[in-house]
């Protein structure tokens, strides 16, 4: 999907709860008790400060918190080591109030989202590639419209490359558009820059947020372009 699967290679104060909703849908990993109180700032230093040693892949812990920052609708998480070490990944969905299915096909991914029906859609449609499920996907996943939707028509094409482009391209404007490692996504061909505000928008949350972590992202998808 897009240029996501060449980036997923690479490489405690929790507040009284005061009532909750319990979520039971079949084939859910667990029922997730959804807290209706508001987040407080200890608990959001708690969660960026764990974020950091999830066994997660580099560019999924940045999804993961794009996602719990409501800048993503929907996410798919890569599961960095061992597989059966989830326990701290579904901890850390539990305490952000972020609904999670794991693949039962692959068990290394985890896709989540604020919302059930969001995760449960992206889930269903995810191995299908008609346009229209594509175009799907690009939305559910945060990327620009204009952008999904170039790539749901043109990504076949034989010509495509007349029509899309990404950080992958020699030719990418990378010294105009410097927070490019945060464009998961790819772009309208001459659109770079207007396509590319999303990811300017997530690379300001993570360098605020998580400067740490933007270091380590940062400095991962660089190497891994050269």
């Amino acid at each position: 999907m897009l240029i996501l699967r060449h980036l997923q290679r690479i490489g405690q104060y929790v507040p009284q709860l005061q009532s909750t909703k319990r979520l039971k849908k079949p084939g859910w990993e667990n029922n997730i008790s959804q807290p209706t109180f508001s987040i407080y700032m200890p608990h959001l230093k708690n969660l960026s400060s764990k974020i950091h040693y999830l066994p997660l892949n580099i560019q999924s812990r940045v999804e993961l918190w794009l996602t719990y920052k409501n800048l993503k609708p929907t996410s798919l998480l890569i599961i960095r080591e061992n597989k059966t070490k989830t326990t701290p990944i579904i901890n850390w969905l539990k305490h952000a109030n972020l609904t999670f299915i794991i693949n039962p096909k692959d068990n290394n991914q985890i896709f989540i989202s604020k919302k059930t029906k969001t995760c449960q859609t992206l889930f269903n449609i995810w191995e299908t590639t008609t346009p229209k499920n594509e175009y799907q996907k690009g939305i559910l996943l945060g990327y620009p419209e204009k952008a999904a939707k170039t790539f749901s028509l043109y990504s076949k094409h034989p010509n495509r490359k007349n029509y899309l482009t990404n950080i992958n391209d020699p030719d990418f404007p990378k010294k105009e558009i410097i927070f490019y490692p945060y464009i998961s996504y790819t772009l309208r061909k001459n659109h770079e820059i207007e396509d590319s505000q999303t990811a300017k928008i997530w690379a300001d949350c993570i360098r605020k947020d998580l400067p740490k972590l933007a270091k380590w992202y940062e400095s991962a998808i660089t190497k891994s372009l050269k």
